[in-house]
């Protein structure tokens, strides 16, 4: 619509949506970034056998009535229709498909692929070239184990720092007690579990394992915990 004045662009606009070219307009939203909204999709194939006289067309009329149903496509290969349905959660994905889909009449059978992520949709790329899984993974649990070194040295508890794993070694010698003691003591008394350093040696012994595979909430505070134990034992 270039060289075009304002007038005559949107009388072609109101003829290409009376001509049923444009149906709609929708905005393209990341969903995983809009707080305390849950959106679940699954790519769902669908095996069926056409009616006769109608062939597809009665069938599709009966699926894409569902508000859960947002993309019906009839496809060539080894399944005849590929839809995209929404849901909150999976459980409502899973049961959409088993009360209504599986038992309609003509259905052969429905394999369901739940999205894990989007990389692009709608001609919209979502991610940017920054955003690589793995760094983000990496630079996360360097932060953890940042914490955790920081808050067994003001503990007063010297520790190894591990430079390629999910665990930070701490030594427990200061509290007189052995890696068995330690770690029994504060499983009872404080409920947070970590490994006795004898577990992995003799010369593991005085130290104990703390696992960072954990939320930073609960890292936070499985680390009060034992700074409290700590508090006690003196």
């Amino acid at each position: 619509m270039m060289d075009m004045t304002v007038a005559d662009a949107g009388a072609a606009i109101d003829q290409l949506e009376k001509d049923g070219v444009i149906l709609g307009y929708g905005a393209i939203v990341n969903w995983s970034k809009v707080p305390e909204r849950n959106v679940v999709s699954a790519y769902i194939e669908l095996k069926v056998t056409p009616q006769r006289h109608n062939g597809f067309n009665r069938l599709a009329q009966r699926i894409y009535q569902y508000p859960q149903v947002k993309c019906l496509n009839l496809m060539s290969g080894s399944y005849d229709f590929g839809i995209t349905v929404e849901g909150e959660s999976i459980k409502d994905i899973s049961l959409f498909v088993s009360e209504h889909l599986a038992p309609m009449e003509g259905v052969l059978s429905t394999a369901t692929h739940f999205v894990l992520k989007i990389y692009k949709e709608g001609g919209t790329v979502f991610v940017t070239e920054s955003e690589d899984d793995r760094e983000v993974m990496r630079d996360e649990y360097d932060n953890r184990r940042k914490i955790i070194v920081k808050v067994s040295n003001d503990m007063g508890l010297d520790h190894f720092e591990a430079q390629g794993a999910f665990y930070a070694f701490l030594s427990i010698k200061s509290t007189g007690l052995s890696s068995n003691d330690f770690c029994e003591k504060l499983l009872y008394d404080m409920k947070v579990a970590v490994i006795p350093g004898n577990a992995f040696g003799d010369c593991g012994e005085g130290h104990i394992r703390c696992s960072y595979a954990y939320s930073l909430d609960s890292i936070n505070e499985a680390l009060n915990r034992i700074e409290t134990f700590i508090k006690k034992l003196k």
